[in-house]
């Protein structure tokens, strides 16, 4: 059954054998459940504990359910109030109920009983916020004259000025007076343990960071990507005014297809200022060559020479040059103002 998980302020279910000895009617604990906790209630005449023994009495005169007053129970040790209460039935001998008070004293047997601990019982009552808002007092108000404290919640809480509820119980003939009432609320103090702003917090400064670290190296890249196309701009302008000023004929042309792309002065002097809307293969005179430069793998052709046409419809020897970065480099060797000069590679990109 697990009594105690059903109950959890239920000390014992115990049952008291009626007997004579030589002081007269006694009633003796002959049998407990749970044992574990209750060893020292095998065998324990009822008549050690007058308050225990005068609800035994009660039931037993009455033949119905009887509360006993608030008593020291044998499992509670330490100086604290009585914490303990018994209710009890009659156990009369085998035959139809008794109906009369001296025929119920003369069959009864035995009686039963079920012990609680009244704080155990109502503490487990009220839970932790109920119990912060309301205080329960309980007190046994049978006799008037002697009035028995029972239970209190909260003993050290100032009385609340709002909600009081008072009413008085009458069972097992006892009366009890409960007392429901408000406490004085003031306001909690903040728990920093169950708040989420530290963690926003902290997720707001690095999501901060996270951004600063994306401006910040977007910036410095776009800073890197114009230092770099301004170098490379000064290098493009430094190889046109050198090749500008060579003798040798210097033409640049796309691998892809060999769309010229540069042709310096004295290239354009000698081919016609409009070279740079050929292709460089029209250039040369060699079909070979053509086919040649025109084949995906025409970066494998090499340094060689090569006959050329220039504007006026004369042929001349130039040497074509190696691939490289993407762009064709070819030079030429002619006879410039009366003076012979030798042929050159260009460089097929700028240098800084």
């Amino acid at each position: 059954m697990r009594p105690r998980a059903q109950f959890p302020g239920l000390l014992a279910l115990a049952y008291a054998q009626r007997g004579n000895g030589a002081h007269g009617e006694h009633f003796v604990t002959r049998w407990v459940q749970p044992r574990k906790g209750n060893e020292a209630v095998v065998d324990l005449d009822v008549a050690r504990q007058p308050h225990n023994l005068a609800g035994l009495l009660a039931s037993r005169d009455s033949g119905e359910v009887a509360l006993s007053a608030p008593f020291r129970p044998v499992q509670q040790s330490g100086t604290g109030a009585p914490d303990g209460f018994t209710m009890r039935l009659p156990v009369f001998s085998p035959g139809d109920p008794p109906r009369t008070l001296a025929e119920r004293r003369e069959r009864t047997q035995g009686s039963i009983a079920v012990s609680f601990r009244i704080s155990r019982l109502l503490g487990n009552v009220l839970q932790p916020d109920v119990g912060q808002q309301l205080r329960l007092i309980l007190r046994d108000v049978t006799d008037p004259a002697h009035i028995v404290p029972m239970f209190d919640s909260a003993p050290a809480a100032a009385a609340g000025d709002g909600f009081r509820f008072e009413r008085q119980l009458a069972y097992g003939g006892r009366v009890l007076d409960v007392v429901m009432r408000s406490r004085p609320t003031r306001p909690a103090a903040f728990d920093w343990s169950q708040s989420t702003l530290p963690v926003g917090v902290l997720a707001s400064v690095l999501l901060a960071l996270l951004v600063y670290s994306i401006v910040g190296t977007r910036q410095r890249a776009l800073e890197l990507g114009w230092a770099m196309s301004r170098r490379y701009r000064e290098s493009e302008e430094r190889f046109r005014a050198l090749n500008e000023l060579l003798p040798a004929l210097v033409v640049l042309a796309d691998a892809d297809g060999g769309r010229i792309t540069y042709a310096n002065r004295a290239s354009r002097d000698r081919l016609g200022e409009r070279v740079i809307e050929q292709r460089l293969p029209a250039l040369f005179l060699d079909e070979d060559l053509h086919r040649q430069l025109q084949a995906r793998d025409a970066g494998g052709c090499g340094r060689m020479e090569v006959q050329l046409r220039d504007v006026g419809g004369k042929c001349f020897s130039g040497q074509r040059g190696d691939l490289a970065g993407g762009r064709w480099a070819a030079t030429a060797s002619c006879r410039l103002g009366g003076r012979a000069t030798s042929a050159r590679h260009a460089p097929a990109q700028p240098v800084a």
